[in-house]
C-alpha cells in the first residue's frame, strides 16, 4: 500500500534538507543556547549575589543591548537582504563591520554623558574613567558580535553562528569563576565585565578563522567603502527603525522598572523576560531565516511564508503550554520564592505576547523582501507607542504585571494590523477573470501543488493542460507558473476551447482539440503536464497513461489528480460517467506500465475548506447572486479562507495515503 508517512528518519531529512527549516532551526539554537546557558548562568549568580546586585548587572547588560540596536541602523538585515547578490562582498562586510563600531562608539559615550537624565541608577559608571571607558568598549564589542551572526545568516551558514554563541556561553563561566578567585568576589559590574571579556575571545577567533570559513577571501581590515551602502542607506534606516520600534519597549523594560520600581523587580524581571526570551527566539529566528531564503529565491517565498507561519505557531504553542505548567515551579526552584511570588504573573503575560508578535515578526520579513520598509516602520512605531504608553501608566499602580500587559496589549494590536498583509500575501495572485467562487477550496489547493511543482521551472518550459479547454484551470496555471510559462491546452470540447480563446488570458497560449487518446503533440516536447480528473472518465487508461508518457520529456512531471477508490463512498463509486475508478496501488502499477514513477503524492480534500465551500453556496445559491457578491467576498473573506486552506494543506500532506480522498500524482519522470 502506497503510504504518504514515510519512516521518521526520512521525513526528518527530508523536513531538514529544506534550507528555511534548517536554517531557521539554527538560527534559533543559536538564540537560544545563549539563553539557555544564560539561564543557568543567572541562576548560579542569584544565588551568590544579593537581588540588587543581580539587577545592576541586568540593567546594565539590557543598557548595552539596547544600545547596539539603537546603534546598529540594522545593517545586519541589509547584509541577510543584500549581501547575496552584492558582487564585492568583503567591502560590504567590512564597512559594515566599522560603521558598527563607530555608531556605538558614539551611542555609548552620549549614554554617559546624559546619564543623570535618562537613566539615574546607572550614575556609577561616571565614577571612574576606566570604568566609563570599558563601559564604551563593552557595547562595541557587543554591537560587533551581535552584527557577526548576519554573516552567517546572509550566506545561509548559520551553524558556524551558533557555534560561535556556543562558545561565549561556555567562555564565561570559568571567566567568572577566576575572576571571584582572583578578586574575592564580583559585584554586578564585575560580572557584565567578565560577560563581555567572553564576547572579546570568541570575537578574535571569529575574524581570524570563522568568518574566512565561509568567505575565503575575507580579511578584517580598516575599509569604509561608502559606495557599496550608499544605495542602500535608506534601506537600511527605515529596517532600523521598524526594528527599533519593536525591540525598544523588551530592551527598556528592565531599565524602566530599575529606574520606577527599583534595582530589585529589575533583577526579577530581567529573569523573568529571559525566560520568555527564550520562546520569543522563534518567531525573530524563523523570520530571519524566511528573509535569507527570499533573498537567495524569491520564488518560493509565499509557500515559505506559510511554512514559516506553521511553524512557529506549532513551536511557541508547546513552549507556551510549558510555560503556563511550570513557569511558577520553574522560577521557585532556579531562582528562589521571592522570584516566584513576584514575578509569575509577568512571566505568564510576557510569554504569551510571543503569540502575536509571530505575525508581526513574519509581516517584517515580508515588508522587507517587497522593499516596503515604510510601512513597516509605520507599524512598528504604533506598536511601540502603545506599549510604552501602557507600561508608563500601569506599572507605578500594577507593578510587573502591568508591564505583562503592556507588552502584551501592543503586540496584539500590532498582529490584528499585520494579518490582513499576510492573509492577502499567501493568496495566489489574481490577475483577469476569477473563476466561480465555489471552486475557490479546490483551486486554492492545486494552486499550492503547482508552485511547487513549477519551483524549478525555466521561462521557456511548455504545459500540456489537458482536458481543460476552460479558462479556470488555465488561468490557476498561468498564476503559478508565471507569465513565461507556454501552455498548450487540449481539449475533446471544441466550444470550451473556443471560450478559453475568448478569455484572452495572458501569456503564451495555444489551444488544441484531440480525440481524446492520441495527443497532437511532437514526441518529447511537455515539461509538464496535467490531467486533472480525467483517467477515472477514461475507457482504456493503459491507453491513456502511454499517451502521457509519449509526449512527456525525460525527466519531465505530471500531475496526475483521480479519485481514491479505497476511500470512496458506494455512492461516489457507481457515478455513471466514471468508467474505471483506481486504488493508490492500481495507479503506481499502470503508471509503472507506461514507463512512469509515482514520486510523490498529496491530499486535496480539506474539511474546514470544504465547509466554508457549502456555507458560500448557501449564501449565494445561484450564479448572479455570486459574481455579485464577490467583491465582498474577494476583499473580506477571501484572504482569510486562503490562509485556512493553505494551513490545511501543510498539516493533511504527511498523513497516510489510506485517509487521503483524493490523489494528486506529481514529479512523475519517464524511465527512458
Amino acid at each position: 500500500m502506497l503510504s504518504r508517512a514515510r519512516s521518521l528518519p526520512l521525513y526528518l531529512r527530508r523536513h531538514l534538507n529544506s534550507s528555511l527549516y534548517s536554517n531557521a532551526y539554527l538560527i534559533l539554537l543559536a538564540g537560544l543556547v545563549p539563553a539557555a546557558s544564560g539561564y543557568v548562568f543567572w541562576a548560579v549568580i542569584a544565588r551568590v549575589m544579593s537581588v540588587e546586585q543581580v539587577g545592576v548587572a541586568s540593567a546594565l547588560i539590557a543598557v548595552t543591548a539596547f544600545l547596539t540596536l539603537l546603534s546598529g541602523l540594522d545593517l545586519g538585515t541589509l547584509l541577510i537582504r543584500h549581501l547575496p547578490e552584492t558582487t564585492n562582498k568583503v567591502a560590504l562586510i567590512n564597512t559594515a563591520i566599522w560603521l558598527r563600531v563607530g555608531l556605538s562608539a558614539i551611542a555609548s559615550i552620549i549614554f554617559l554623558i546624559g546619564l543623570s537624565l535618562w537613566s539615574p541608577a546607572q550614575q556609577f559608571l561616571n565614577n571612574s574613567l576606566l570604568i566609563a571607558a570599558a563601559f564604551v568598549v563593552a557595547n562595541v564589542l557587543q554591537s560587533v558580535n551581535e552584527l557577526a551572526l548576519h554573516f552567517f545568516v546572509a550566506y545561509r551558514r548559520a551553524g558556524i553562528g551558533l557555534n560561535k554563541n556556543i562558545y561565549i556561553s561556555l567562555i564565561r563561566f570559568p571567566i567568572v569563576i577566576l575572576a571571584a578567585m582572583v578578586l574575592h568576589g564580583v559585584d554586578g559590574l564585575g560580572v557584565f565585565l567578565c560577560v563581555t571579556l567572553s564576547t572579546l575571545i570568541v570575537l578574535i577567533y571569529l575574524f581570524w578563522k570563522m568568518l574566512p570559513a565561509v568567505e575565503p577571501k575575507y580579511r578584517l581590515r580598516f575599509e569604509i567603502v561608502l559606495s557599496t551602502v550608499r544605495g542602500l542607506l535608506g534601506y537600511s534606516a527605515f529596517n532600523f527603525l521598524g526594528e527599533l520600534s519593536l525591540q525598544v519597549p523588551l530592551l527598556l523594560v528592565p531599565v524602566i522598572i530599575a529606574n520606577q520600581l527599583g534595582n530589585e523587580l529589575s533583577g526579577i524581571g530581567y529573569v523573568v523576560l529571559m525566560i520568555s526570551g527564550v520562546v520569543g527566539q522563534l518567531p525573530q529566528g524563523i523570520a530571519r531565516s524566511l528573509l535569507s531564503e527570499g533573498s537567495h529565491d524569491l520564488r518560493q517565498f509565499r509557500p515559505n511564508l506559510l511554512r514559516a507561519l506553521l511553524l512557529s505557531f506549532l513551536l511557541e504553542s508547546v513552549l507556551i503550554v510549558g510555560v503556563l505548567l511550570t513557569g511558577r515551579l520553574l522560577l521557585s526552584i532556579t531562582f528562589g520564592p521571592q522570584y516566584a511570588a513576584r514575578g509569575t504573573t509577568f512571566l505568564i503575560l510576557s510569554t504569551l505576547s510571543v503569540l502575536p508578535m509571530t505575525v508581526v515578526y513574519l509581516y517584517f520579513s515580508l515588508q522587507r523582501i517587497r522593499g516596503h520598509i515604510g510601512q513597516m516602520a509605520l507599524v512598528g512605531a504604533i506598536i511601540c507607542v502603545l506599549t510604552l504608553g501602557l507600561i508608563a501608566i500601569l506599572a507605578p499602580a500594577h507593578g510587573l504585571t502591568g508591564v505583562g500587559v503592556g507588552l502584551l496589549f501592543g503586540e496584539t494590536i500590532g498582529a490584528i494590523l499585520t494579518l490582513p498583509q499576510i492573509a492577502r500575501s499567501l493568496q495566489t495572485p489574481h490577475h483577469g477573470p476569477r473563476q466561480p467562487i465555489e471552486y475557490s477550496s479546490n483551486h486554492k489547493t492545486l494552486a499550492l501543488i503547482l508552485s511547487e511543482l513549477f519551483g524549478a521551472a525555466h521561462p521557456d518550459d511548455i504545459v500540456l493542460d489537458i482536458g481543460r479547454g476552460s479558462s479556470s484551470l488555465l488561468d490557476v496555471i498561468r498564476h503559478a507558473g508565471g507569465d513565461s510559462l507556454r501552455i498548450v491546452a487540449v481539449d475533446v470540447d471544441a466550444m470550451a476551447l473556443r471560450a478559453a480563446r475568448r478569455s484572452q488570458l495572458q501569456g503564451e497560449n495555444y489551444y488544441l482539440y484531440y480525440n481524446g487518446y492520441d495527443l497532437p503533440l511532437a514526441p518529447g516536447s511537455m515539461n509538464y503536464i496535467i490531467a486533472q480528473e480525467l483517467l477515472e472518465h477514461v475507457p482504456d487508461g493503459h491507453l491513456f497513461m502511454r499517451a502521457i508518457a509519449r509526449v512527456l520529456k525525460s525527466g519531465g512531471h505530471c500531475l496526475l489528480t483521480t479519485p481514491n477508490s479505497g476511500r470512496m463512498a458506494r455512492s461516489a463509486k457507481s457515478q455513471s460517467d466514471r468508467v474505471k475508478n483506481y486504488t493508490a496501488e492500481e495507479l503506481v502499477n499502470l503508471a509503472a506500465e507506461s514507463g512512469l514513477e509515482v514520486v510523490d503524492t498529496f491530499y486535496r480534500n480539506h474539511f474546514f475548506a470544504n465547509v466554508l465551500d457549502r456555507l458560500l453556496l448557501g449564501v449565494c445559491p445561484d450564479s448572479s447572486s455570486r459574481f455579485r457578491f464577490l467583491a465582498l467576498y474577494e476583499k473580506g473573506i477571501d484572504p482569510f479562507m486562503t490562509l485556512i486552506v493553505q494551513a490545511e494543506f501543510k498539516l493533511m500532506r504527511n498523513i497516510p495515503t489510506g485517509a487521503q480522498v483524493f490523489v494528486l500524482r506529481k514529479a512523475v519522470q519517464t524511465k527512458i
